[in-house]
């Protein structure tokens, strides 16, 4: 037996519901009604379908998402003690939806310091991270160093973010840098809160 069923956020509407919470929608003037259901669907939940600006990595992204308004969280791709490895098979077993496919404009990327600076899989994490989030730009966060047992020097930290840049990623100058970075006051996060904020300024004025 066929139904008539209506896909809303709140879940499944059959024709009788659909008709309650909208009275327009009648049998006759189909035409009509279907023009105004539409537009009702776009003023409605078009406020809903903007830009997307994302963080994702390891626990110093928490952090980052406090100190900016428009870039949130991905928690799917976001978890405490994380490393490239994990991350890729996350990834590789949770893709994203098609909204977010679509309509995610900038990925904030805070991974390395668990894995003290090696490379276990830079290229294969953007290949991933790409195929998920194609129009995306990636803009990658400096880590944390000195402390606990993130020993790596100086030369190992900073050839693991050329590997970004040279994969064509955007790496802030900003950096978290020495010290433990569990800590909402280290000043650090203030000022990278600033430059994403700016980075998503450009985009979206690139994009008018």
């Amino acid at each position: 037996m066929a139904h008539n069923f209506f896909i809303f956020p709140a879940g499944l509407y059959s024709r009788k519901k659909t008709i309650k919470f909208f009275p327009f929608y009648k049998k006759k003037n189909c035409a009509k009604r279907k023009i105004k259901f539409f537009l009702f669907f776009l003023l409605f939940f078009f406020p809903f379908l903007k830009a997307q600006y994302l963080i994702v990595g390891d626990s110093q992204s928490f952090y980052l998402e406090k100190s900016t308004k428009k870039a949130k969280i991905y928690a799917p791709y976001t978890k405490v003690g994380i490393g490239i490895k994990e991350l890729n098979n996350i990834i590789e077993s949770r893709p994203t939806n098609e909204y977010l496919r679509q309509n995610t404009k900038i990925i904030f990327l805070s991974i390395g310091t668990n894995d003290n600076y090696y490379d276990y899989g830079i290229s294969k994490l953007l290949f991933n991270l790409r195929e998920n989030f194609p129009y995306a730009y990636f803009f990658v966060v400096m880590g944390s160093y000195g402390w606990g047992n993130i020993t790596a020097s100086p030369d190992t930290y900073n050839n693991y973010y050329k590997k970004f840049f040279k994969q064509g990623c955007f790496v802030f100058n900003q950096i978290i840098g020495f010290g433990d970075p569990h800590n909402m006051t280290k000043k650090q996060y203030q000022i990278l809160g600033n430059a994403i904020e700016k980075a998503i300024e450009k985009i979206e004025t690139e994009k008018q």
